[in-house]
C-alpha cells in the first residue's frame, strides 16, 4: 500500500507539474510577425533570421505594384514556395493590392481568387489569413472573406489585439515600422504582450526597395529579432493565433474606417473641403487634395497642407483662407490622422501623404503648412524631420508645448507611455525642444495668438517657441490679438498678414527654375553637392548613368525597354532610348539643361574598338542637342573630364579627341561649353591623379567641380534670352 501511494503521489506530482508548464506555456510572450506585398527580402533577409530563432510568421502576397515587372525587388513564386515549406504561412494581400472600399463584392472575390489560384498553381495551401491593402476595410470585404472560408485578417490601429474579443476578421496591428521607428519603439510594442494582448506587427520590406517609407534596416530588424528571443517571446503566424475564428452564425462588425471627408458648403458644424477636392486614401487614412483652376501641365503646385484634419475640420472657418490660396493658384491638401498628437505613427502617415502627393499629385516638394491649435503638435513634428519639405510653418494659436496642452498626463497616454517614460523622452515629441532643424533650413515661421488665451497660453506656446527660435537665428513672427482667447473670432482665421505670408512663401516655391543635370558617372559625383548648392536657388533633376529614374511610372534599361533603370549614362545610351528621352522632355519643361556624354563612348572594349565610335558619337550629339533646344531650356555642355594614364580602358588622349567632336557640334549649335576639363587639369592634385587608373575623384575635387557648374548655371539663369546670347 506504501508503494501504491508512493506512485500515485509521484504520478500526482508530474501532473501537476505538467499542467504548470502548460499554463506556462500559454502565459509566454506571443507576438504575431506579417511581412507585406513580397519583397525579395522576404526571402532573402527575413527567412533565414527567423529560421535562426526558431520563429514562425505569415507572408502576405499580393502581385500589385511592380511584382510582375521587378523581380530583382519582389520574390517569385518559387521563392514564395520555398518560404511554405521551410513552414512559413503564406496569406493572401489580394491580386491588384487595391482599396477594399473601391472594389464590388465581385471584384474581391476575384482578387483574392487570383492569389489562391496561384497558391494552388503552385503547390502552396489555399490561403486562410487575410490582409487588408492599406488597411482599408469594408462591410462587402468582410462577407467575402467570411464566404470564401477566411479564419484571420488582419488590419490597421496601432494597438495590441485582444484575443477572443477583436473581431477575428478585423484585428488590428500593433505596429507598421518605418525607416524612422526606432529600436525602443519595436521593444515598446512587442512588451504589450501578456496573456489578454498579442502585438500583431506588419513590416514591408527589408529594405523595402520600392516603397521606402515603410522600409525596415535589416540591422534595426535582426535587433529586434534577437530581442524577442532573448527576452522569451514566441513568434507566431497569424494562422495559429489563439482566438474564435470566424463563423457565419454572427454577423461581423468591421472597424470603423478612417473618418469620411465630406464637401458640405454651407453648415459651419461640419468639416468643409473646397468643391473639387479629390479624396485620396494613404497609409489606412483618408486625405484630399483641391488643386487651383488652370494648372499649367508639366509645373509643379505649390500647396497649403492644412493640419489637422479630423472630425469637423477643416470647418467654415478654414474655407476664407482656403479660397485666398486656390484663387492665387495654390493647391490645399490634408490627411485625416483623427487627434494624433504629432506622434511617431501619425508622422509616418504624414510622410506616406507628401510622398503621395508629391510623386502622383504634381504637388511641389515644399508644403507651406498651416496648423491650428493641437494641429501645432502634427506640423511641427512633421516638420522637424522633414525641413527640406517645408517652405514655411503657419499657425493659429498653436499648440506648441505639450507640457503645457494637454499635459504629461493625457499626452503620455496619446504617445501610448508611461507618464514616467515619456517624461524622459519628452524632448524628442515636443516643438519647443525640436527647433534646430528648422532654424538651420532657414523655414520662416507665423503665429497668431491671443493674449487672454488660458487653453494655450502665449507665454508656454508661441512666445516661448519664438523665443527659442530667434536665439536660434530663425525668423519668426507672432501677432497677438488683444482681448482675445482660445476662441472662434473670424479674425484669427482671416489673418491678412498671414495669408499674405502663405502665399508669398508658397509662390517662392513655384517660381524656383528647374535644372536638369544629365551625364555619366562623373556627373553622379558632382551632383549631390551641386544639389545643395542650388537648395532654394534651383529645383534639380539628375538622369545619369548611376541614377535611377521613372518616366510615367515605367522603368526601364536602355538596352530593353522593360528593366529598372533608364541610363544616360553615354551618347549611344540615350540614343538607344530616344523616343522616351523625347517623350519626357516634351511633357517637362526646363529652364536650364547642363550635359555630358564622353568617357563611356570612348570606352575600348574587344579589340581596342571604342564602345561608340567617334563619328558616330558626333552625329549622335548633333541629335541630342537637336532634342534638348526643342525643349526651350538654356543648354550648357560640360567638357569630357581627363584621363588617368593607367586607365586600362581608355588611352590617354581618347578624352580630347572626343571633346573636340563635342566642340565642333557645340560651335554648330551656339551652346556654351563648361570647361570641366580645364579645371581638372589645373587642379593642384592633378599630377597625382594623373598617375592613377581610375577617371573618378574625391568627393573634394566633385565638390570643386560643382562649385564651378552652379556658377555657370546660375549665369544662365540670370541672362535673359537664348543661351547662345
Amino acid at each position: 500500500m506504501k508503494a501504491i501511494s508512493k506512485n500515485i503521489a509521484v504520478i500526482a506530482c508530474a501532473l501537476l507539474t505538467s499542467v504548470a508548464q502548460l499554463h506556462a506555456a500559454d502565459q509566454q510572450k506571443r507576438v504575431v510577425l506579417t511581412f507585406d506585398d513580397a519583397c525579395k527580402s522576404h526571402a532573402t533577409v527575413v527567412a533565414p533570421l527567423l529560421k535562426k530563432h526558431g520563429f514562425n510568421a505569415t507572408f502576405f502576397i499580393s502581385e500589385g505594384f511592380s511584382f510582375t515587372s521587378r523581380k530583382d525587388i519582389y520574390m517569385t513564386w518559387g521563392q514564395i514556395k520555398k518560404l511554405h515549406d521551410q513552414g512559413f504561412e503564406i496569406g493572401n494581400h489580394t491580386q491588384s493590392h487595391v482599396s477594399m472600399k473601391t472594389l464590388s463584392e465581385k471584384a474581391i472575390h476575384a482578387d483574392l481568387e487570383h492569389i489562391e489560384k496561384q497558391c494552388e498553381k503552385h503547390g502552396i495551401p489555399k490561403p486562410t489569413t487575410f490582409a487588408y491593402p492599406g488597411y482599408i476595410t469594408s462591410e462587402t470585404a468582410v462577407k467575402v472573406l467570411k464566404a470564401r472560408g477566411y479564419t484571420f485578417a488582419r488590419t490597421g490601429g496601432a494597438k495590441a489585439s485582444r484575443p477572443g474579443k477583436d473581431d477575428p476578421l478585423l484585428l488590428p496591428d500593433s505596429l507598421c515600422p518605418t525607416p524612422k521607428t526606432t529600436f525602443d519603439e519595436l521593444k515598446k510594442a512587442a512588451d504589450q504582450a501578456n496573456d489578454r494582448h498579442i502585438p500583431i506587427f506588419t513590416f514591408h520590406g527589408v529594405p523595402d526597395a520600392e516603397h521606402g517609407w515603410v522600409s525596415t534596416n535589416p540591422k534595426t530588424f535582426e535587433r529586434f529579432m534577437q530581442y524577442l528571443k532573448d527576452n522569451g517571446f514566441k513568434a507566431i503566424a497569424l494562422r495559429d493565433y489563439p482566438a474564435k475564428k470566424a463563423t457565419t452564425e454572427k454577423k461581423p462588425q468591421p472597424a470603423p474606417p478612417a473618418a469620411p471627408l465630406r464637401t458640405n458648403k454651407n453648415r459651419g458644424g461640419r468639416q468643409i473641403l473646397p468643391p473639387n477636392s479629390k479624396l485620396l486614401q494613404v497609409a489606412g487614412h483618408t486625405g484630399f487634395v483641391a488643386l487651383p483652376k488652370n494648372v499649367e501641365a508639366g509645373k509643379k503646385t505649390p500647396w497649403l497642407w492644412s493640419v489637422p484634419v479630423a472630425g469637423n475640420l477643416p470647418g467654415k472657418l478654414e474655407k476664407w483662407m482656403m479660397d485666398q490660396c486656390l484663387a492665387n493658384g495654390i493647391a490645399v491638401a490634408g490627411i485625416d490622422l483623427g487627434g494624433d498628437f504629432g506622434t511617431p505613427a501619425g508622422r509616418a502617415a504624414m510622410t506616406a501623404f507628401h510622398q503621395e502627393v508629391t510623386q502622383n499629385h504634381g504637388l511641389t516638394k515644399k508644403a507651406c503648412m498651416l496648423a491650428r491649435s493641437y494641429g501645432g503638435l502634427q506640423m511641427y513634428n512633421w516638420a522637424a524631420e522633414h525641413p527640406e519639405s517645408v517652405a514655411c510653418l503657419a499657425g493659429i494659436y498653436p499648440v506648441c508645448n505639450m507640457a503645457s496642452y494637454p499635459g504629461l498626463k493625457s499626452a503620455a497616454g496619446k504617445y501610448r507611455m508611461p507618464q514616467e517614460q515619456f517624461v524622459k523622452e519628452l524632448k524628442k515629441h515636443n516643438p519647443i525642444d525640436r527647433l534646430a532643424p528648422l532654424a538651420k533650413a532657414k523655414v520662416p515661421i507665423y503665429h497668431n495668438t491671443g493674449d487672454v488665451d488660458k487653453l494655450v497660453p502665449g507665454k508656454d506656446n508661441s512666445f516661448l517657441l519664438a523665443e527659442r527660435y530667434k536665439a536660434l537665428g530663425g525668423d519668426i513672427t507672432v501677432t497677438v490679438f488683444k482681448g482675445q482667447g482660445h476662441n472662434y473670432w473670424t479674425g484669427f482665421f482671416e489673418d491678412k498678414a498671414m495669408a499674405a505670408f502663405i502665399i508669398k512663401h508658397a509662390k517662392g516655391v513655384a517660381r524656383l527654375p528647374k535644372v536638369l543635370i544629365v551625364g555619366d558617372s562623373i556627373s553622379g559625383g558632382y551632383s549631390k553637392p551641386l544639389i545643395k548648392l542650388m537648395d532654394g536657388k534651383a529645383e534639380m533633376v539628375r538622369l545619369g548613368a548611376v541614377a535611377t529614374y521613372r518616366i510615367h511610372k515605367e522603368a526601364f534599361w536602355h538596352s530593353s525597354g522593360t528593366a529598372k533603370a533608364l541610363d544616360f549614362g553615354s551618347v549611344k545610351a540615350c540614343i538607344a532610348d530616344f523616343e522616351r528621352f523625347e517623350r519626357h522632355l516634351s511633357e517637362t519643361q526646363y529652364d536650364v539643361i547642363h550635359f555630358n556624354f564622353g568617357l563611356n563612348d570612348s570606352f575600348r572594349g574587344r579589340k581596342g574598338r571604342w564602345h561608340n565610335p567617334v563619328e558616330q558619337y558626333e552625329k549622335d550629339l548633333a541629335k541630342i542637342v537637336g532634342l534638348l533646344k526643342k525643349n526651350g531650356a538654356k543648354i550648357i555642355w560640360a567638357s569630357t573630364t581627363p584621363i588617368p594614364m593607367n586607365d586600362p580602358h581608355r588611352p590617354v588622349g581618347d578624352d580630347l579627341i572626343y571633346n573636340a567632336a563635342a566642340e565642333k557640334v557645340m560651335k554648330a549649335n551656339n551652346i556654351p561649353i563648361n570647361d570641366l576639363h580645364s579645371v581638372i587639369t589645373n587642379w593642384d592634385g592633378y599630377a597625382e591623379w594623373k598617375k592613377g587608373n581610375d577617371v573618378h575623384f574625391s568627393s573634394a575635387v566633385y565638390a570643386m567641380l560643382a562649385e564651378q557648374i552652379a556658377k555657370k548655371i546660375a549665369k544662365q539663369l540670370g541672362s535673359p534670352g537664348e543661351a547662345a546670347k
